[in-house]
């Protein structure tokens, strides 16, 4: 666990894992760029932020997160505020189809952006 990570985090290291399983890789602890972006895209399809054909989707991924944060006050209003701001990442060309693998990267790149507004709330 990351110092001041917030225990929901452990819901979706849960969710992180059985995809590293699936796919046979492990990532170092603590560097969330060595863990592959197809596996990503593994992780936002089983939460719900990434649909059948590869596309970023809100729903049901911020009911999801609305539940894992439900004991953090705040948490939830930022992270649908991002993952909203975050929708034009379907406007991007993609060349891998409905695997995710590219698009999870713009999803990241998104989040990265606006990483200073999930800080503000440690």
């Amino acid at each position: 666990m990351v110092p001041n990570e917030p225990t929901y985090m452990h819901e979706i290291n849960k969710i992180i894992d059985e995809c590293e399983d699936v796919n046979g890789r492990q990532r170092r602890p603590g560097d969330p760029f060595e863990f592959p972006l197809c596996e990503y895209s593994c992780v936002l399809k089983k939460i719900g932020f990434m649909d059948d054909n590869g596309l970023y989707t809100l729903y049901p991924g911020l009911a999801y997160i609305k539940n894992i944060t439900a004991n953090y006050a705040g948490h939830y209003e930022v992270l649908e505020s991002i993952a909203k701001d975050c929708v034009s990442v379907n406007d991007e060309e993609v060349h891998d189809g409905n695997a995710g693998c590219e698009r999870t990267f713009y999803i990241g790149y998104c989040f990265l952006k606006n990483q200073a507004r999930l800080d503000d709330l440690a």
